[in-house]
């Protein structure tokens, strides 16, 4: 027997209220980017697409994602907020091969998320679902506001650079520094006996003064930078100023739709 689906107009239905279909590599990045900052997120599903923004414990850290309806190959939703154990999503879409473009199926029939994954062996079919329970939105934590901070330093660079950058640095110490001297985007950092610089040339717009930087934390660097490989995005734009905080914005181009993304960081106090 064909299942069919009612729309209603008012009160709760009883139906399917989320039905998206992808390929994993669509899917999975959308629940891995967050778990660098947060082990749970509010969901925001419009018919516009899925968006959420979420902050770290520690409120050091901030991010955010809006990926467009577009870039599913279906998307029919009616508009809600979802609580996510994010941990839990991934595991149930562990199985979604990335590489082979598996498809993934997620549907949500009341309190409960269904995925569904299908994996193809040489002409023979696989198919795994999993359920799972979601959590009640208005237990999570609330949403917080971007920050209204003018900051005048701009640099966009490609996220692979910035990896190396963070990479390298990282073996000297626990602190990252991140500015600019005129026009170049300069990122040190040093300890006692030891220090190194990486200097990106004229790559700064608008700094607002011939030399500005502020200091981070460089555990939530490492974490952004690996945030950011999830998505698989090609460049980053950093915005910084004189001990202020960094905020790094990217797209990323996806099945015809632009996905748009952010990382908000706060500075480290410098000792006297």
């Amino acid at each position: 027997m064909s299942k069919t689906t009612q729309h209603t107009v008012f009160g709760e239905p009883n139906h399917e209220q989320l039905h998206i279909e992808a390929t994993a590599d669509t899917i999975k990045p959308v629940f891995a980017y967050p778990r660098k900052l947060v082990d749970e997120c509010k969901l925001n599903v419009t018919h516009n697409g899925l968006e959420y923004t979420a902050v770290d414990p520690a409120n050091v850290a901030m991010l955010g994602l809006n990926v467009p309806a577009e870039a599913f190959e279906t998307y029919s939703v009616e508009e809600t907020t979802m609580g996510i154990d994010l941990k839990s999503v991934m595991g149930a879409l562990r199985a979604g091969r990335q590489k082979e473009s598996d498809e993934i199926t997620l549907t949500r029939d009341g309190n409960m998320l269904k995925s569904r994954i299908h994996r193809d062996y040489s002409g023979t079919q696989l198919s795994l679902e999993n359920r799972l329970k979601l959590i009640d939105p208005d237990s999570i934590r609330q949403e917080p506001e971007i920050p209204d901070i003018e900051l005048n330093g701009e640099a966009t660079i490609p996220r692979r650079m910035f990896d190396d950058i963070i990479n390298q640095v990282d073996y000297y110490g626990e602190h990252i520094q991140i500015g600019a001297q005129g026009n170049n985007l300069v990122i040190d950092t040093e300890t006692d006996t030891e220090a190194t610089t990486a200097v990106v040339e004229d790559v700064v717009n608008n700094s607002g003064s011939d030399e500005v930087s502020s200091l981070f934390s460089m555990d939530y660097m490492k974490d952004a930078i690996k945030a950011f490989a999830t998505i698989g995005v090609d460049e980053i734009s950093l915005k910084f100023g004189n001990d202020l905080p960094v905020r790094i914005d990217f797209e990323k181009e996806l099945n015809g739709a632009t996905v748009t993304g952010n990382w908000f960081m706060a500075p480290r106090m410098r000792d006297e």
